[in-house]
């Protein structure tokens, strides 16, 4: 308890952006440039948290990572494989 859980993608040319998080509270922070399109979600029952991204065009083909605020500073301490997602026109 008491972890925020995190979206981050990595483009092409490894530039990071910082998509958003899940508090554990429940409450949520998006990064402004995606605001309209994300959503993160959590299903507590199953211990999992997903991202839903909308309206995706060839600018979201990405590595998806997901990562664990490790406490009130933001660092990642635990971060997933990722997931390369690739949008075709």
């Amino acid at each position: 308890s008491g972890y925020s859980w995190h979206w981050i993608r990595q483009f092409p040319g490894n530039k990071l952006e910082w998509m958003g998080y899940i508090h554990y509270s429940g409450s949520t922070n998006y990064n402004p440039s995606l605001k309209s399109r994300i959503s993160i979600t959590r299903d507590t029952s199953k211990n999992q948290f997903f991202l839903q991204l909308n309206s995706v065009t060839t600018e979201d083909t990405a590595t998806y990572y997901c990562a664990r605020q490790g406490g009130t500073w933001w660092y990642f301490d635990v971060w997933g494989a990722g997931t390369t997602v690739t949008v075709s026109s």
